[in-house]
């Protein structure tokens, strides 16, 4: 016995009421995004977090330069 065909309609979906501008302002003014976001500021970091962020600078570095390595002698440059 063949299946019926069903409809797959963007209406049959997404009601008509749930897209209204309205119905959105709603929700943007329930949730708060209609407020203005506080500053952002930098904070201080601790010495041992500087040390870390360098770590992963000087990590990053070595790794783009092995890959490059890697690259050139597997091209057979």
């Amino acid at each position: 016995m063949p299946r019926k065909a069903r409809s797959f309609r963007y209406e049959d979906r997404h009601p008509a009421g749930l897209d209204s501008g309205p119905a959105i302002a709603a929700i943007a003014h329930a949730e708060g995004w209609l407020e203005p976001l506080p500053p952002i500021t930098r904070i201080a970091l601790r010495p041992w977090q500087r040390a870390v962020f360098w770590g992963l600078r000087v990590y990053i570095a070595i790794m783009l330069i092995v890959m490059g390595w890697g690259f050139v002698h597997a091209t057979g440059g």
